[in-house]
């Protein structure tokens, strides 16, 4: 039943999506972009046209969400604040052969219709992630195929991530995730919302496999740790989790919010191995 309602939702949403192109067109949105430098191979930005797209492989990350009704912001333009540096780093890099990109990716939905008095009951993150396979679609398009193509994102877009995953509807190489989250604190978590948080774990929870690197955070407390076992038991997924409070790898992170560990250098300098070999496992060898 879970899997015939969000067929059906993703089928309505897109379709949506599509008499909407008007303006920068969806998927695209003004203030998505490559990180920290646009490459010389740009050649146009709306559309996307990549020179020798056959060289690249293409990191699409995602930033976290703000709360239901709240329209999300999505700067771009501040490497290490809106975009943690671990992220940025990744650019220009040589993995399998090929040059890697990152684009950072805001996604057209900025607000959710989930338990909102106007709303369409869908909620945000779910409709971000049709959003997302949009833009897989587009790097596609212009021959950055899905084995070429990692999606990441920080908080509830790497929740968004994962949703594209588990519904297969285009080909990723794989997701790099950090504090993964999805219906706000869990203190303050209406039971309506616990519900839906529920079916969603319970969608993912099926999903036969997920080539997928997850950071987790000890003392997170909007998303902690024990709250996401379910992780543990998707084939695919290597799930990490690290102290984040005060040192990682005897590097201090000083980090009062252990949620945005990602941005600190404690996670950019002990983890970045780590990533490059996880990154270089999914894609294809030249």
């Amino acid at each position: 039943m879970i899997r015939v309602c969000i067929g059906l939702v993703a089928c309505l949403i897109i379709s949506a999506c599509v008499g909407e192109r008007v303006g920068f067109g969806w998927p695209y949105t003004f203030t998505s972009r490559f990180m920290p430098v646009e490459p010389d191979a740009l050649v146009q930005r709306v559309p996307l046209t990549l020179l020798e797209p056959e060289r690249f492989a293409v990191l699409l990350y995602m930033p976290g969400s703000g709360s239901e009704p709240t329209p999300d912001s999505c700067i771009t333009t501040r490497p290490g604040i809106n975009v943690p540096h671990t992220i940025t780093d990744l650019a220009g890099q040589q993995i399998a052969g090929l040059t890697v990109l990152v684009y950072v990716y805001c996604t057209p939905t900025r607000v959710g219709g989930f338990n909102q008095a106007d709303g369409d009951g869908v909620t945000k993150v779910m409709k971000r992630s049709f959003d997302i396979e949009g833009m897989v679609q587009e790097f596609a398009r212009i021959g950055i195929s899905g084995d070429r193509l990692i999606l990441a994102g920080q908080s509830a877009g790497a929740w968004a991530s994962l949703l594209v995953a588990r519904r297969g509807q285009v080909k990723i190489a794989g997701v790099l995730g950090t504090a993964p989250a999805f219906a706000g604190h869990h203190k303050v978590r209406l039971p309506i919302w616990q519900e839906e948080r529920a079916r969603q774990i319970t969608y993912l929870s099926e999903a036969p496999h997920i080539n997928a690197l997850l950071f987790q955070f000890e003392g997170d407390r909007l998303e902690p740790p024990e709250h996401t076992k379910f992780l543990n038991h998707i084939p695919g997924i290597d799930r990490v989790i690290l102290k984040g409070g005060d040192a990682i790898g005897g590097i201090p992170c000083d980090n009062a919010y252990p949620h945005a560990t990602a941005f600190k250098d404690c996670f950019r300098k002990t983890q970045r191995e780590r990533i490059l070999t996880a990154i270089e496992a999914w894609l294809p060898t030249k």
